[in-house]
């Protein structure tokens, strides 16, 4: 898993981990579920 879609109000929490956690994954933010499937299906 390389890439993660979350709702933009979680943004601020991942904004908190150690990017060394982190490093490698891809964040989506988004506010809709039809901005779920525009990036999953791509």
């Amino acid at each position: 898993m390389k890439e993660i879609i979350l709702c933009k109000q979680n943004e601020k929490d991942i904004l908190d981990i150690n990017p060394s956690y982190i490093k490698g994954l891809k964040f989506h933010y988004v506010s809709e579920m039809v901005d779920v499937l525009k990036i999953a299906i791509g």
